[in-house]
């Protein structure tokens, strides 16, 4: 996502939304109370389509006993590049 940074918390309901089938108006209206900007509908599809696709192989296999590629992307997001 360019442009402005997204906190922690911007991005764990960005990225919860996202993974969980919501519509860009239904995240929007999740980042509405903390004051954040409206979700960029091309980095919504750019979620969906590409920023995900790494981490969704192997979905299966992740512990939610230890900090897990989604959570990592939550302090730390990948560049594109670097997926």
């Amino acid at each position: 996502m360019s442009g402005k940074k997204r906190t922690p918390s911007e991005r764990a309901i960005i990225y919860a939304g996202v993974l969980g089938g919501l519509s860009i108006q239904q995240i929007d209206e999740l980042l509405q109370p903390l004051g954040a900007g409206r979700l960029n509908p091309n980095s919504y599809e750019m979620l969906k389509g590409t920023y995900f696709s790494s981490m969704v192989n192997g979905i299966g296999g992740i512990s939610t006993d230890v900090l897990n590629p989604f959570g990592e992307s939550i302090y730390h997001p990948k560049q594109m590049g670097d997926l």
